[in-house]
């Protein structure tokens, strides 16, 4: 029954009226709700789908960003190993060219002990040139006095004589003199030629001797690499004829100076805890004031104590 074009739902309504009408008027209202149902799960599985597409895409963009940092570490790694091999190899030069500068310092001092002797010996050969001259004038003079003076020819005789032997005796020795001066100034020319081809082997050999390690390295073991080791820095100056040293620890960003029984202290722990992996890098700057002999002495002694590599050797 329907009152005024609306179904009534009254439940006290009185019998007769149309008890019919009950179950469609439930059936619109279970369909509305249905649907409404229906419209929430589509507006939560449109709203979940947009989620899905955000993780995914942020979850990309994180394995991105790890996978550039991955990157990005191994490569700053692989340019740091690059560095202290530079600088190590830098080192390595540095010494060569102390060496080198004190071979030629040697071979100037032995030039201008030659050149000094070469000058007295000169000075020499003058003073007797001078006497020479002296003795031929007085020889003159004793001439003029033999012939005014024809009492006196038997002393005078005998002083002919003398100043004739005199006069060999000066010649022989200025021709000795001048002997010696044609050999010593040939053995200068010896020494300055010596010189040069000293230096031109120097230089073949170093190149030679540089061949031959690398060579000899490659064949026996593998080069010395501070790939994959623990990296201890030490740096040696000398100032006023003062030694200075500064070490950087592993993990440290800068040095720290010390004595020499601290750094064979600090060196002495590192090679304890770290024996087969120690990579000790020696340091000397541009301006070192060190030589050859002392720069080479202390790179042998801290890497035959406590470098990885020469323990294994």
């Amino acid at each position: 029954m329907f009152t005024d074009g609306f179904t009534d739902l009254r439940m006290n309504r009185q019998s007769g009226q149309g008890d019919d009408s009950f179950w469609p008027s439930f059936t619109d209202i279970m369909t509305v709700i249905v649907m409404i149902f229906l419209l929430a799960m589509v507006v939560v599985m449109i709203r979940n789908s947009e989620l899905i597409v955000k993780l995914r895409t942020t979850m990309e963009a994180e394995r991105e960003q790890a996978e550039l940092v991955r990157k990005t570490a191994s490569e700053k790694e692989g340019l740091a190993i690059r560095l202290i091999e530079v600088e190590q190899l830098l080192s390595m030069l540095r010494m060569e060219s102390m060496k080198i500068t004190e071979q030629r310092d040697l071979a100037r001092k032995s030039l201008a002990t030659r050149d000094a002797e070469l000058h007295q010996a000169r000075s020499d050969l003058v003073s007797s040139q001078a006497s020479l001259e002296s003795t031929r004038s007085e020889l003159a003079q004793t001439s003029e006095t033999l012939q005014q003076t024809n009492t006196r020819l038997e002393q005078t005789t005998q002083q002919r004589d003398t100043l004739s032997t005199q006069l060999a005796d000066s010649r022989s020795r200025y021709a000795g003199l001048q002997r010696d001066y044609q050999q010593q100034g040939q053995q200068l020319q010896s020494v300055r030629l010596d010189a040069e081809n000293v230096s031109s082997k120097l230089a073949v050999l170093g190149g030679e001797y540089d061949d031959l390690k690398e060579k000899y390295d490659k064949l026996v073991r593998p080069a010395r690499t501070p790939r994959g080791k623990t990296v201890v820095e030490v740096r040696k100056t000398k100032v006023d004829g003062n030694e200075r040293i500064a070490i950087k620890l592993p993990g440290e960003d800068g040095f720290k100076t010390v004595n020499e029984p601290r750094m064979h202290k600090e060196l002495a722990s590192l090679k304890e805890k770290f024996d087969k992996t120690l990579y000790v890098k020696i340091i000397f700057p541009e301006d070192s004031g060190l030589s050859y002999s002392e720069a080479w002495g202390f790179t042998s002694q801290l890497h035959n104590k406590y470098d990885y590599y020469f323990q294994e050797q």
